[in-house]
């Protein structure tokens, strides 16, 4: 029987929250990669192979929705599932957000969140049991 590994690129300038994604995905034997910030997570994007791209929508440098649509328009990574994250400042904030985002990613998920609207969004994605 073969096993597949799910490869994961976790891209979260929050190191808390950034940890927290970390560790839920190794409980379920994904394959992590983190990096802080857009900028970072090219260098990545351009060298290796994800499944799964978790981004954050807000951050400073290379946001969410411009690294997304750079996975899908000129990554080798095209393929891969984007699910995006966000909190905003504001309600209405976070919901312009997760709207500009989903024209890129697969998903997305406000924070704050836990472990399980996590698994559950992975596994609407197809990517986890739940």
């Amino acid at each position: 029987m073969n096993v597949v590994t799910i490869r994961a690129l976790i891209i979260e300038d929050d190191l808390f929250i950034n940890k927290l994604l970390q560790e839920a995905l190794e409980a379920k034997a994904i394959d992590v990669r983190c990096c802080k910030n857009g900028a970072d997570a090219k260098n990545y994007l351009n060298e290796e192979n994800f499944e799964l791209i978790i981004t954050d929508i807000l951050m400073p440098q290379v946001d969410g929705i411009e690294i997304s649509k750079f996975i899908k328009n000129q990554s080798r990574n095209a393929d891969a599932s984007i699910l995006a994250i966000s909190s905003g400042a504001h309600s209405i904030d976070r919901d312009l957000a997760l709207r500009s985002a989903g024209l890129y990613a697969d998903e997305t998920l406000a924070k704050p969140f836990n472990k399980q609207k996590l698994y559950s969004k992975l596994s609407s994605m197809g990517l986890i049991a739940h």
